[in-house]
């Protein structure tokens, strides 16, 4: 199936952009909050502990994350031959492990343990979906790994860790100025407070742009963006009778990680090639019966 190549461009440059901006904004957000609770240095230590964060998190957080799903080698040579091909595809220099999760909520994730990526699927996921789906879902997540997605929400997330770590400052300085009737203290030390909440909407949004980065990324590698359509389509539907759902109203798309599915679908749909109309000659003849 051919999909359009330079739409494909378009919109990499898109996400790219506002990747930077959205990385740009956190890392400024965190030595700007960083510079009003302790100048420069509090400044220069923000950018410090993000570079940290990233070393600590990009090498320990995805082993502990595989004990906690017990998640185990999975033995499916048909799967690791898409993955291989994926892969090669995507120009990694070797493919990603192949793990198995035993749950029936059909998700899948990557991740790194050490320096080795991995490719992890849940049971639900194997059992509800056809091998052409499964290639668009495997494609997606061997996106994240090759557009380096892991290391930037590993960036993303120690910025926001940091405003996180100095709003209790900021909440007492806010509390004595307003004890003091100092008004200028009470505003700074209440921006300092605030700033994990815009810390939060950052990373959100940063996640759901990768989200759609990977989706393009895997409609290039499978060449077949159809699949991943109907992969989510099928991820989509409720996997329970309504009944047995709570009743909750539907949570705001600014405060989702991935986005909404209408709309990742949307988006692929305009990689698939464009129907010509029929055009009629002559007009028809009709028979009445």
């Amino acid at each position: 199936m051919r999909i359009d190549m330079n739409r494909i461009r378009h919109r990499r440059l898109e996400q790219a952009l506002q990747t930077t901006a959205l990385i740009l904004a956190l890392g400024g957000l965190a030595a700007f909050l960083g510079f009003l609770l302790g100048g420069p240095l509090l400044a220069g230590l923000a950018v410090a502990l993000a570079a940290g964060g990233i070393v600590a998190g990009h090498r320990q957080g995805g082993a502990l994350l595989l004990r906690l799903h017990r998640a185990q080698p999975l033995q499916a040579p048909h799967l690791a031959a898409v993955v291989a091909t994926l892969s090669e595809r995507a120009g990694l220099p070797r493919p990603p492990r192949l793990l198995w999760i035993p749950s029936p909520i059909p998700n899948a994730l990557s991740l790194v343990v050490g320096s080795q990526p991995v490719v992890a699927v849940t049971e639900g996921l194997l059992r509800q979906l056809s091998l052409r789906e499964l290639s668009g879902v495997l494609a997606h997540e061997i996106g994240h790994i090759r557009n380096g997605d892991l290391l930037i929400l590993t960036l993303a997330g120690s910025f926001a860790r940091f405003t996180a770590a100095i709003a209790p400052l900021g909440a007492a300085a806010a509390l004595v100025g307003a004890l003091l009737d100092h008004p200028p203290a009470t505003l700074l030390g209440a921006t300092v407070a605030l700033g994990p909440g815009l810390a939060t909407l950052l990373v959100l949004a940063l996640s759901r742009t990768r989200e759609f980065a990977a989706d393009l990324t895997a409609a290039e590698l499978t060449g077949d963006p159809a699949g991943l359509i109907s992969a989510l389509t099928r991820l989509e539907r409720p996997m329970w009778r309504w009944w047995t759902q709570p009743a909750h109203p539907p949570e705001p798309s600014f405060l989702r990680t991935h986005p909404e599915t209408s709309r990742r679908i949307a988006n692929l749909r305009t990689l698939l090639p464009q129907q010509r109309p029929v055009r009629l000659l002559s007009r028809p003849r009709v028979a009445w019966l």
